[in-house]
């Protein structure tokens, strides 16, 4: 426990953007900038403390949202071979109760990774669908059927 505390001292010192906390589990959490820099703050990491250590999968948290219809953008490429018209608007209420509801399924089916020991490499690996657990099918079914019920029909294909 000391070599891993000497170590997540190092990396704090060697990368200023990390932060590193105890969860009241006692589990140690490193926050990175995105998945690529977490990777580099990992292996940083068994440099500084070359022992074996379970990793859990990342936790990605969200911290833009939007609250108000935004204006129509258009961007083109350079060239202008390739041109895209954006807007934005916030979901319906109904469509994200559902889809907090749904959470834990929706995590199983788009990703589960598997606890690893450095220094073994840095892969998460998808799940396949588990018909016990989750029928995908009749996810898609109830989804369909909220965006309707909340007059987003016309964007479900989009």
């Amino acid at each position: 426990m000391q070599q891993l505390m000497e170590g997540l001292k190092k990396l704090n010192q060697s990368d200023a953007s990390v932060d590193i906390y105890i969860q009241e589990s006692g589990e140690h959490v490193i926050s990175a900038a995105g998945e690529m820099h977490l990777e580099r703050c990992l292996t940083d990491l068994h440099d500084f403390a070359p022992i074996n250590m379970i990793v859990s999968p990342p936790i990605v948290s969200f911290k833009e949202t939007i609250t108000e219809p935004s204006r129509t953008v258009r961007c083109q490429t350079r060239g202008k071979v390739f041109q895209m018209t954006l807007s934005a608007r916030p979901l319906p209420q109904e469509i994200v109760s559902f889809l907090e509801s749904q959470a834990g399924p929706i995590r199983s089916v788009c990703h589960q990774a598997t606890p690893y020991s450095l220094p073994n490499s840095l892969q998460i690996f998808r799940k396949k669908q588990n018909k016990n657990t989750f029928q995908f099918t009749e996810f898609q079914k109830k989804l369909v059927e909220t965006f309707t019920k909340a007059g987003w029909a016309k964007e479900i294909d989009k």
